[in-house]
């Protein structure tokens, strides 16, 4: 049973929230718009009292009022996902932008009810239309977890090559933050009775670059006579951006000796955290030295946060790309009857 205080404080809000609650039916959309934004800043405790009302007002007429309601809902997280999570999906369908991003960056906070289902109709919006929406969607994807990144791994990568930078960005660090997750799904995916799906895991594994040798050297190599010449391209780039392209006409194992410092780690060190691993990533080492010197920073890791938005050149991500040296193959060089073209591709940088 709670104490008297705790009672006393949950009465309070309830208060609190019904004197707000009232204004959603105000013919003034400023009155409602100020409603709901009063309604997000009573938190997660008052989730009981007003996330109802709040999913009402995701179907306001003006999209300002339906977007701070989206927004409200993200901060009672869990405690309104219950009921939160199916029309926070139908908003992925907004006409306005803003909302479409709000109710993206919200299911982000329902890690406990967003299945997989609402996971694949979330990882669509890395493809809409406006920047703003696809860096919400992969930073929610990668607030949700490793399995949610697991099963969008794919459409994760191929943002990597995304026009704007900050989408770039978001989808690096879900990657980041999960990547042994992503990889070993993507390895799986490799067997696959669809060429199409062997060719974009091939093309994922690729964009992961060193961190993924060692999961995925050998089924990678495996594919080097896949009966598609589309997978087997791909496959001979993704090892060439793992740095091994001595295993594209080697008929020995694939055994990649790769130092722990490639993982962000020293050598002999055990698995490496998060931030040892994303040291290398330009914006996340400018975060992190300022941390060690007591300084304030402007941003928090992007790999932690999920959302991040850069706008100075210390803050851009770090990308490698395929070195030009001589072991890579020429273009359009054979390799097992598929014609190889080598275009740049951006990877993620974990040496």
């Amino acid at each position: 049973m709670g104490s008297p205080s705790a009672s006393q404080s949950r009465m309070s809000i309830k208060q609190a929230a019904e004197a707000h609650l009232r204004l959603l039916d105000d013919a003034d959309s400023s009155a409602r718009l100020n409603a709901v934004k009063a309604l997000g800043r009573l938190g997660a405790t008052a989730a009981p009292f007003v996330t109802e009302s709040l999913i009402c007002a995701l179907e306001d007429t003006v999209a300002s009022v339906r977007m701070q309601a989206a927004r409200a809902i993200s901060k009672m997280g869990n405690a309104a996902a219950h009921l939160a999570v199916e029309p926070l999906t139908l908003c992925l369908e907004d006409s306005d932008a803003l909302v479409r991003a709000a109710a993206m960056g919200a299911l982000g906070y329902m890690t406990e009810s967003v299945d997989s289902l609402t996971v694949k109709v979330m990882s669509q919006s890395l493809k809409d239309s406006d920047a703003r929406v696809r860096i919400a969607a992969a930073g929610a994807l990668g607030k949700i977890g490793a399995e949610a990144v697991s099963e969008t791994a794919e459409l994760l990568a191929s943002c990597l090559d995304d026009e704007d930078q900050s989408v770039q960005v978001a989808a690096a660090g879900a990657l980041a933050r999960h990547h042994q997750s992503a990889a070993a799904a993507l390895v799986g995916r490799l067997g696959s009775d669809a060429a199409e799906v062997r060719r974009q895991a091939a093309k994922a594994l690729g964009c992961l670059g060193t961190v993924a040798a060692l999961v995925a050297a050998e089924a990678l190599k495996r594919c080097l006579s896949d009966a598609s010449a589309e997978v087997r391209s791909e496959a001979v780039t993704a090892l060439d951006l793992m740095g091994l392209p001595q295993a594209q006409h080697s008929g020995e194992p694939c055994k990649p000796q790769l130092p722990a410092e490639a993982f962000g780690a020293s050598p002999g060190d055990g698995e490496p955290g998060i931030r040892k691993r994303t040291r290398s990533f330009g914006w996340a080492q400018d975060v992190e030295e300022k941390r060690s010197e007591g300084r304030p920073s402007m941003m928090r890791l992007p790999t932690l946060l999920g959302t991040p938005t850069p706008k100075r050149a210390a803050e851009k991500p770090d990308f490698c790309m395929p070195s030009s040296g001589a072991e890579k193959p020429a273009a359009g060089a054979k390799v097992q009857g598929a014609t190889m073209a080598m275009p740049p591709r951006r990877v993620l940088n974990f040496a």
